[in-house]
């Protein structure tokens, strides 16, 4: 067992997580190793609450126990490697106004505790800049993109993260970071393919309805995606 200092911030941290579990007790807040290896992350069982520093916006973050067994367990050396350096670029403003470095796992925790209504997998890489989130993110096959290195995505996949670029049909249209692919609506359904106006059947993918956040099919390749939100809107 042994004792956690955590950040103002947050008041305690209770529930298991890849391994291990923590409580909180008149001496502190402590994480102890569970007596079993644990293999696949929860992401039901840990509770953060926030205090009245935050304004009374107490929060039950389910996503915690999720993000801390993905950067564990799944995420690819490549990413971790994106964290670091973005913490070594970037201060963490802290709600005092203190600026600091923090470490590339804790960027990688705050951002994926923002969004704990979205119930989405937290970004695999940083963002572009503190504040600079994108609007959309994509997955592909499910957790492939956690699992798998870019070089060995095939190049009809569409995960990425999608920015706003320009309005298409009416509606707001998206393009990837890394290019190659853009997010657009085309009168009938939300499409994810190489630009704006185009339906390659190798490269496209489909909504199955007016919701953008939704789970799109590739009838060509029979291969999923899935996009979510990126930031509040």
């Amino acid at each position: 067992m042994a004792l956690v200092k955590t950040s103002n911030e947050i008041e305690s941290i209770r529930g298991r997580c890849g391994g291990v579990y923590f409580k909180k007790d008149r001496y502190g807040q402590h994480i102890q190793a569970m007596p079993r290896r644990c293999r696949k992350a929860n992401m039901r069982t840990p509770v953060i609450y926030y205090g009245a520093s935050l304004g009374n916006r107490a929060a039950n973050i389910k996503s915690f126990s999720f993000a801390s067994g993905l950067w564990a367990l799944a995420l690819l050396a490549f990413f971790s490697a994106m964290w670091a350096a973005y913490a070594l670029a970037y201060y963490f403003t802290t709600h005092t106004g203190e600026r600091k470095h923090i470490t590339g796992y804790n960027w990688y925790i705050y951002y994926a505790m923002m969004f704990p209504e979205t119930e989405r997998p937290p970004f695999w890489k940083p963002p572009h800049a503190v504040g600079d989130l994108p609007d959309q993110i994509c997955l592909f096959e499910g957790m492939w993109t956690y699992d798998h290195a870019p070089s060995q995505h095939p190049d009809y996949s569409p995960y990425g993260y999608y920015w706003y670029k320009q309005e298409w049909n009416g509606k707001p249209a998206y393009y990837r970071d890394e290019f190659g692919y853009a997010l657009w609506w085309n009168g009938t359904n939300w499409v994810l393919s190489t630009d704006f106006g185009i339906e390659i059947p190798y490269y496209t993918f489909y909504s199955p309805g007016a919701d953008i956040w939704a789970r799109y099919h590739n009838p060509f390749q029979n291969r999923h995606a899935k996009v979510y939100i990126g930031k509040h809107q």
